[in-house]
This record gives C-alpha cells, sequence and structure tokens, in this order.
C-alpha cells in the first residue's frame, strides 16, 4: 500500500493537517448549534492535536544525527518521552470528559439542530477513519532466538539444558558451525564466538534446540526467547490511541444525535428524556480513554525509570554470571531498557586472577551469557578479591567514606563467598 511507503514524519504531518482543518469546522457547529457533545468532543480534538504535535516534534529529533554533549546517548529517548506525555494527554482527557459527563447529568443540555450535529460526527468520522490509515504499519520483522536450551519452568528451582549460539558472518548470511559443517540459520550474529561455547539449531517453528554442550554455560537461565517489544512503537502506538479514541468520540456523537433526532417520546413529560443519551455516551468514552491511555503510561513509564526487560530475572543473570570458572562474585549488577529495542547492563565482576587478559576470556563469556538475555551492551569493571572489602563491597572508589551513600546501590560482599 502507497500510504505505508510514507515516513512516519509525513503520515503524522498530513494527520495534523486533517485535524487541524477538522477542529475548527466542529468547534464553529458546536457553537452555532449549543451542542455540549459536540464541543466536548472538539475540545478532544484539540488535546488530540497536542498529542499529534508531541508524536511529530518526538519523530522530528529521534531523526537528528547529531546531540548535545551532554545528551550522552544521543535523542534515543525521545520518541518514549513523548509516548508518555501523549499517554498523560489521553488520561487527562478521559478525566475531563468523565467530570462532563457526571455535569450532564445534573445539569441538562437541549442541542438545539442534532441533525446538524449528526452530519459533522459522520464527516470526524470519516477523517479520523483516513487518518488511522495513515497510522497504521504492517509489521515486517522478524523475532529471533538468543540461545539454545530446554526449559522446566518452576522459578526458584530451575533445571536447564543450555547452549549459546555463536554465529559466523559469511557471505553476508549468518551461519553456524556445525560438525565442520554450516547451517543456514536467521538468528542474530553473534561476533567472534567463545571457543567453548556451543551452536544451536533453530526450527522453521521458531524452537530452539541445543546442538553441543558447553562448559561455559552450564547450568544457566538464559531467557528462552527475545520477542519484538509488545506494544510497538509506543509513540506512533499513543497516536494511534488517540485517533481512536477520535473515532470512538465520532461514533458517540453520532449515536446520541440520532437518538435525540429521530426518538419521539410518547408523552410530554418525558420528552427530555432522549438528551441524556449524551451524557451517558460521553461516560463510556472516557471509560475507553482510561483503557488506552493506561497500557502505555505504564509501559513508558516503566522504560524512564530504567526497569529490567520484561522476563529478564537480575537473580538468573547473577546466578549466570557467577557460575563462569574465576568470577568470585558480582555486585552493583544493573540492567535496564535505553527504549524499547536497546537494553544495557553494568557490573563489577570479583575475580581471583589478576591477569587481564584471562579476565578478557571472562568478560567474552559475560557477554555471551548477557546476550542470551537480550543484552548487548555492557559495562564491566574488574575487581580482585581483597581484604577487608569497603561497606560498599566495591574495590574501587572516588576516596571517601561519605561517598558511600551517593552510590547507586550499597550491596556488601562477603570475602569468603565462593561458588556454588
Amino acid at each position: 500500500m502507497a500510504i505505508n511507503k510514507l515516513s512516519k514524519r509525513t503520515r503524522v504531518s498530513a494527520i495534523i493537517a486533517i485535524s487541524s482543518a477538522f477542529f475548527v469546522c466542529e468547534l464553529a457547529v458546536a457553537f452555532k448549534t449549543s451542542s455540549l457533545a459536540l464541543y466536548a468532543d472538539a475540545i478532544h480534538y484539540l488535546n488530540d492535536l497536542l498529542g499529534y504535535v508531541v508524536t511529530l516534534v518526538a519523530i522530528i529529533i529521534s531523526e537528528r544525527s547529531g546531540s548535545p554533549q551532554d545528551l550522552s546517548f544521543g535523542w534515543q529517548r525521545s520518541t518514549l518521552l513523548g509516548a508518555f506525555f501523549n499517554g498523560s494527554f489521553l488520561f487527562a482527557l478521559g478525566f475531563s470528559i468523565l467530570l462532563q459527563s457526571i455535569e450532564r447529568f445534573t445539569k441538562l443540555e437541549i442541542v438545539k439542530d442534532a441533525r446538524l450535529v449528526l452530519i459533522v460526527g459522520a464527516v470526524g468520522l470519516a477523517l479520523n477513519l483516513v487518518s488511522f490509515t495513515f497510522l497504521h504499519e504492517h509489521n515486517h520483522g522478524h523475532d529471533h532466538d538468543h540461545s539454545g536450551h530446554t526449559h522446566d519452568a518452576h522459578h526458584g528451582g530451575h533445571h536447564h539444558t543450555h547452549g549459546l549460539a555463536p554465529h559466523c558472518k559469511k557471505n553476508g548470511k549468518d551461519e553456524l558451525v556445525k560438525n565442520g559443517g554450516t547451517t543456514t540459520s536467521s538468528a542474530t550474529v553473534l561476533n567472534e564466538p567463545s571457543p567453548k561455547a556451543s551452536c544451536i539449531d533453530i526450527e522453521a517453528d521458531g524452537t530452539v534446540s541445543p546442538i553441543a554442550a558447553t562448559d561455559s554455560h552450564s547450568e544457566h537461565r538464559h531467557i528462552v526467547h527475545i520477542g519484538k517489544p509488545p506494544f510497538g512503537d509506543l509513540n506512533m502506538l499513543a497516536a494511534k490511541f488517540h485517533v481512536l479514541g477520535d473515532i470512538a468520540g465520532n461514533i458517540g456523537v453520532m449515536i446520541a444525535a440520532s437518538i435525540i433526532q429521530y426518538v419521539r417520546p410518547n408523552t410530554e413529560d418525558v420528552k427530555d428524556v432522549k438528551f441524556y443519551a449524551d451524557p451517558a455516551i460521553s461516560l463510556g468514552i472516557a471509560l475507553l480513554i482510561f483503557c488506552t491511555a493506561v497500557p502505555i503510561l505504564r509501559e513508558s513509564g516503566t522504560i524512564l525509570l530504567q526497569s529490567a526487560p520484561a522476563g529478564v530475572n537480575l537473580d538468573d543473570i547473577k546466578h549466570d554470571i557467577e557460575k563462569i570458572p574465576g568470577v568470585h562474585t558480582v555486585h552493583e549488577l544493573h540492567v535496564w531498557r535505553l527504549n524499547q529495542e536497546k537494553s544495557i547492563a553494568s557490573a563489577h565482576v570479583v575475580v581471583s586472577d589478576p591477569d587481564m587478559a584471562k579476565f578478557m576470556d571472562k568478560a567474552k563469556t559475560i557477554s555471551e551469557c548477557l546476550h542470551a538475555y537480550g543484552i548487548h551492551s555492557a559495562t564491566l569493571q574488574p575487581e580482585l578479591i581483597r581484604a577487608p572489602l569497603i561497606p560498599t563491597g566495591c574495590q574501587i572508589s572516588c576516596g571517601s567514606g561519605m561517598c558511600e551513600k551517593l552510590t547507586c546501590c550499597s550491596v556488601s560482599v562477603s570475602t569468603d563467598a565462593g561458588q556454588d
């Protein structure tokens, strides 16, 4: 479809143009007909218009090649921040409509020209369907597996058989080494694999089976499957939810206007009852908006709080690293998401061998473990076993005891802590 070939920036710009024109039209008709429902829907459009502008700004910023020096990660979180603001707009909008609905139940508003309201609602519905078409994206991506193992999932009493997947890059194709030959795979490339790591076989249905055992990754708890983010692009999803909210609002306006225009009560005493359709529909729209805003706020908020990726357990990662021969213990372990696609880890690794070349071998194995969890960027600080350890458990500090409370966390490391 030709629309799918347009960039996100172009599509959102088109939606802003459509929404701006319809907002002016809807607001004018709302004042002419004294329709509070249409006025509320126009305010809905204004909020959504602001949300689209936030989305567009976030997209423009994310496309910038350069960034200020103080933004060490660049603009990679700009779309995430835009999604959070979009979700906030949606939530505030839902709360506003909820209050207006309650007010209309207590103070009934008479609509003068319900037919004109119905026409405007129908036009708005058509325009929003066009806008939704601009935002809709076909997903042609492919998920990939990061590790090969069988998983007996009792958490706390794990039993796993593992084989991490070293891949070779040859003639632009990803390949797995197997008994001197090669097997084509759609899995992710892991450059310069450890010679002790094993290969895995990825079946057509996505299942993973180990080909050979590995010494360095035995008894590990690697994640089986790291798929795409469940919500897709949060910023575009927020904009899409704005459009869905508009569509629901248009349908609600049309239903309320139809009831007011075509329902004819039999008695004079109940002639105004039909006008209660307006606040009733508005109440349903408010609840729908809450249902769409909360997932966006929850997902974007947890990433902004630097939470670990879904399904990644820090205790499992610590367990895996401490099972590597030569690793004494691990502390100051942090795993967080920079955005929906990228995860980052940092850790202080206590070893007994001062040979840096051997630590590099351990670091490679640790990187392979983290790769199995979908973490492809890590910072490792090597530390030697020395007594006594400082209270934070770190061998390297800024030189003052006053700094302990300013560290990320205070985790004591026992000098006699051995491997399981």
